[in-house]
């Protein structure tokens, strides 16, 4: 069975109703006092709004995050519970973290500071500087069986409590969408755009006497704004939020997901002068099921099994985001030769989105990279064997590509604005021999000869095939070399080539030689 994919149907009007108007009425002290730790405008953004569908009050929430680090980490969004711990571990063998909220226990009263209540909303979120892995959340509890200690339930980690019926992880990816430039066309100005786009992974635990578990809905909505995106705009009753939505609401789609498949949201472009929030609303699947516990989820509103008479309650709202804090540099490589750019130097506190290691733009290709604004990167351009380079020439925003317009080869660029460069290569122009003004020398002599040709260089060298000989150059012009040359007395005998070559490591072979008598 195909997923529904529901597009502006009367789910749509559910769906809007519930996310945003529901989500308003279960408000929660984080609404009224949102604290953010740390840097809260930068890299990417990941936040939760997420009830509490467990069967019991929570006084905590843990945020695991597979590929990052703790250094990595920007800053962080809380508001009921307290400022979380953020931890370097490890999740069945993949690298991450672990940030856990959790309010305060007092052992002598034996009560928690504050709790959340069954079906209570409350917001988590984390600002990173580079993209993560896969994330997973889950709500931590009071223990029965050890009261003051906090207990896993539900989520998408194997707690040791009550698994929550719906149970999503998520997966976001970024990278770059750099120009698309015709054959021998040159990079014009559209500038590099990052990437933002998420897969929704559905690990319920299997149903009774099932091999998969139940399904939810996911909907997609990817709001756009001029404005710089903070962690704590990423609320589904922000300011920003809903005057975004009020100007331009956009449903991309709806998914019934279901146990243990996937589903990949569509990607958001982000350009230099706006930021964009992908968002995915959550809800419980409440119909029926067939013999293999498939949903029985209609798209025809005739049936009388159609989808969205069976959207449930709100398991959770996730949002991420890109701020307007970036800028792109678009690189094209015209000929034969390589562009290195080097991880910036970070400016203080900023740091670049996604950048671990040099790029490298080969010959005749268009690459990008996506940094935080006013991120210094070091460009190389190396010519290829026979090529020679011609120098930067900027295609966007003239005046911000820093020390890149010149023909030297190692530059600084400070990206104030989105940029983008052509290193230019060409053949390098051949050194030609065409004439020698003896075609013999005698051994145990020194001989005066002129050698007539091309491109000869000041500075340029001659050598002979074989030993024995040796040349002292004197350079004339560009089409005239006077060489003297010493055969030595035991020299051999035969023909001999030699080759000009130039500071500049071009080289010409006389083939047709000299012969030594």
């Amino acid at each position: 069975m195909s997923l529904p994919h529901l597009r502006r149907s009367l789910l749509a009007t559910i769906l809007i109703s519930v996310a945003f108007v529901g989500a308003q009425v279960e408000t929660s002290p984080s609404e009224a006092s949102p604290v953010v730790s740390g840097h809260p405008g930068m890299g990417y953004l990941w936040n939760f709004d997420t009830s509490n569908n467990t069967d019991r009050e929570c006084q905590g929430f843990e945020i695991q995050i597979d590929g990052v680090t703790a250094n990595d980490v920007g800053g962080t969004y809380w508001g009921t519970y307290n400022e979380p711990t953020v931890t370097n571990t490890t999740f069945n063998g993949t690298a991450g973290i672990d940030v856990i909220y959790q309010a305060t226990f007092d052992s002598n009263a034996t009560t928690w500071s504050v709790s959340t209540p069954i079906g209570g909303l409350e917001h988590y979120g984390v600002s990173l500087n580079v993209a993560p892995g896969m994330q997973r959340y889950t709500w931590l509890c009071d223990d029965p069986a050890n009261p003051g200690h906090l207990a896993q339930y539900g989520g998408s980690t194997e707690g040791n409590g009550y698994p929550m019926a719906t149970d999503p992880s998520l997966v976001m990816t970024a990278g770059t969408t750099v120009p698309t430039v015709p054959a021998g066309g040159t990079i014009g100005t559209t500038p590099v755009q990052t990437t933002v786009t998420q897969t929704l992974v559905n690990n319920a635990p299997a149903a009774p006497g099932f091999a998969v578990g139940d399904a939810f809905f996911a909907c997609h909505f990817e709001l756009t704004t001029t404005q710089q995106i903070a962690l704590g705009d990423l609320l589904t009753d922000s300011a920003l939020v809903r005057s975004t939505l009020a100007g331009h609401q956009i449903l991309d789609q709806c998914d019934l997901i279901n146990g243990d498949a996937s589903f990949t949201m569509p990607a958001a472009n982000l350009s230099d002068d706006k930021g964009v929030t992908n968002a995915v609303y959550i809800f419980a699947y409440t119909g029926t099921y067939d013999d293999a516990h498939t949903p029985n989820c209609s798209e025809s509103p005739t049936a009388p099994d159609y989808c969205p008479n069976d959207l449930g309650g709100s398991i959770a709202v996730d949002m991420i985001a890109n701020t307007t804090q970036n800028r792109g540099l678009g690189i094209q490589v015209q000929g034969g030769g390589t562009v290195v750019v080097t991880p910036p130097a970070q400016p203080a506190r900023i740091h670049a989105y996604a950048t671990t290691a040099p790029v490298t733009c080969a010959a005749n290709a268009v690459c990008g990279e996506v940094v935080a604004t006013n991120a210094q990167l070091n460009l190389t351009a190396t010519p290829n064997a026979g090529y020679v380079f011609t120098g930067w020439q900027t295609k966007l925003h003239a005046g911000s590509e820093g020390t890149c317009k010149t023909t030297v080869r190692s530059c600084t660029i400070t990206l104030s604005k989105n940029v983008n460069l052509v290193a230019a290569f060409v053949l390098a122009p051949r050194v030609t021999i065409t004439k020698v003004s003896a075609t013999s020398l005698i051994r145990g002599k020194a001989t005066v000869i002129t050698l007539t040709g091309t491109l000869f260089a000041r500075g340029a060298t001659v050598r002979f095939a074989g030993s024995g000989i040796t040349s002292t150059v004197t350079f004339k012009s560009a089409t005239s070399l006077s060489v003297k040359v010493t055969v030595g007395k035991t020299a051999a005998k035969g023909l001999r080539t030699f080759t000009v070559t130039n500071p500049n490591a071009t080289t010409a072979t006389y083939t047709k030689g000299v012969t030594i008598k």
